[in-house]
């Protein structure tokens, strides 16, 4: 009896490196959002909890609630976009007339993700480093 496999391996390689590439911008989009809620102000956690990973520049605002509502924003992450989705959530990014109370978040303030950003910028790059490392 004999048998014959034919393996596409541009294919293989090819899905290979999409499945890499989406565990890496998970593993990064999980710190993002970690280090980013450090800074956002809080009141009841909403905010920090409305935070949708992959929300995709065609996604409706409803689309991306409904995701919000059903509890699994995870099965969207790793498509390198962060999206606070609450009404105010803009207003309280830019500061907009808000004086942030240091209660809940003393940490608490505007424009959180370029806070982040800027003190969290070398732990970014170690985890894209060792998530890319962990699937070589």
């Amino acid at each position: 009896m004999k048998i014959t496999v034919d393996i596409n391996a541009p294919k293989v390689f090819k899905r290979l490196d999409e499945v890499i590439k989406t565990k890496v911008q998970f593993a990064f989009d999980n710190q993002v959002m970690k280090d980013s809620n450090y800074y956002a102000p809080m009141d009841t956690g909403t905010l920090m909890a409305s935070v949708i990973t992959g929300y995709s520049s065609g996604m409706t605002e409803a689309k991306a609630r409904g995701i919000l509502q059903s509890g699994e924003p995870a099965k969207h992450a790793g498509k390198g976009k962060l999206i606070w989705n609450t009404p105010y959530a803009k207003r309280m990014y830019y500061g907009e007339g808000y004086d942030f109370s240091k209660d809940s978040n003393t940490n608490a303030r505007a424009k959180w993700f370029e806070e982040a950003k800027a003190k969290k910028k070398g732990v970014w790059q170690d985890v894209l480093n060792k998530a890319v490392e962990a699937w070589k």
